[in-house]
Order: C-alpha cells, then sequence, then structure tokens
C-alpha cells in the first residue's frame, strides 16, 4: 500500500498509566522506570525503501534482530518519504535491486530525499554488475554508500553504521579493483625508491 509504513517499537514505554479519573487522566505516572526510558540515548532510525513487502519486512527483521540499538522504519518507495516516517532518518537505504543508477524511478527518488531530507545520507543496496565502476558511479550521484546486494548481512549493517556518521561505504573489492588500476607512482616500491 503506498504511503504505509510500519512502526518498529517494540513494547511500551515503561511508565505506568494514571487511572483516569481527574485532570490528568491518562498521563504517564513518573516513576524509576520513566527516568531509566527517558535517560537511555535514541535509537537511530533507519528508513528502508524496498517496494516487495515480504522482502522489506525481511530486511527488515534481519536489521533488527542483529542491531537491536538501531530502529527500523519501512516505505515501499522512496516517492512515499516522509509518509507516516516518524521524524528524521538517521540514513536512508533503499534497495534497488536490479535498476540502473540512471532509471528515471531511481533518479526520482533520490532527488525527492534530497529535497526532503537534505542532510540525511543514502546507502543503495544493488544487484548491478560492474560493482567498482557502478559503485563509483553512485557515489558521483550523491549516494553515500554503494552496497552489492551479494554481500553478508553484518557488513551491510556495519555500512548502515558508517554511513549514519556521514561516512562513505565502498565495497571491499571495489577498492581492490580501483587500488590495482591505480598508477604505478603510487605503488609501495615508488615510495620507498623515493626515500633513497
Amino acid at each position: 500500500m503506498r504511503g504505509s509504513v510500519r512502526s518498529t517499537t517494540n513494547g511500551s514505554s515503561g511508565g505506568h498509566q494514571a487511572a483516569p479519573d481527574e485532570a490528568g487522566a491518562g498521563r504517564p505516572e513518573s516513576g524509576p522506570d520513566q527516568d531509566r526510558e527517558a535517560s537511555r540515548p535514541a535509537r537511530s532510525m533507519v528508513l528502508l525503501v524496498e517496494p516487495a513487502r515480504l522482502t522489506r519486512e525481511s530486511l527488515a527483521s534481519l536489521i533488527r534482530s542483529r542491531a537491536p540499538d538501531l530502529r527500523v522504519e519501512m516505505l515501499p518507495l522512496m516517492v512515499d518519504a516522509p509518509g507516516d516516517v516518524p521524524g528524521i532518518p538517521a540514513v536512508v537505504v533503499v534497495n534497488a535491486k536490479s535498476q540502473d543508477l540512471g532509471d528515471p524511478q531511481l533518479e526520482a527518488g533520490a532527488i525527492h530525499l534530497q529535497q526532503i531530507w537534505p542532510n540525511v545520507p543514502r546507502l543503495l543496496i544493488s544487484e548491478q554488475n560492474g560493482e567498482s565502476s557502478v559503485a563509483l558511479r553512485a557515489i558521483r550521484l550523491g549516494w553515500h554508500g554503494f552496497f552489492p546486494a551479494t554481500l553478508d548481512i553484518d557488513l551491510l549493517i556495519a555500512a548502515v553504521r558508517l554511513v549514519c556518521v556521514q561516512g562513505l561505504f565502498i565495497p571491499p573489492a571495489a577498492v581492490q579493483d580501483c587500488a590495482m588500476r591505480a598508477p604505478a607512482a603510487t605503488s609501495p616500491n615508488h615510495l620507498a625508491g623515493a626515500e633513497a
């Protein structure tokens, strides 16, 4: 359903509800549980964008189970944002599947996210081949990370954490490929010769 978001909060706030009798009816009572809740750091919100409900819910479940400190909200399309998303996410993770970076729908969604949340980094999950060239192109287009769908979920969580703190994620194979293509002037042997 377009525009729907599934909330991910687990359980209650820990406070106790007052009996609905006087002017303060229904307000939480203060107490040790509420004080502990208020002192906890806010969990970073990850907005997961994935059109297929089963894939979206499976990815969200995996992230939640491996990173309970991250709060996951979900939308089917980037253009649905902000929808019912409560607040501003720390990062938007978009599963583009095999969409080309030049796909009009992907471009329009990225522009939309940039307009509503200009300071929120975006991480792209992709099944595209040509990992190093596609990863670098994604970074040039304003994505803060390119994550091949063939990599492990724990590495995805690490990439999400990196992008949350304004880092850039480039897959290890893409970095190695770029390093292998670097000019000989930057090789360790050349640098060692310059010191002599």
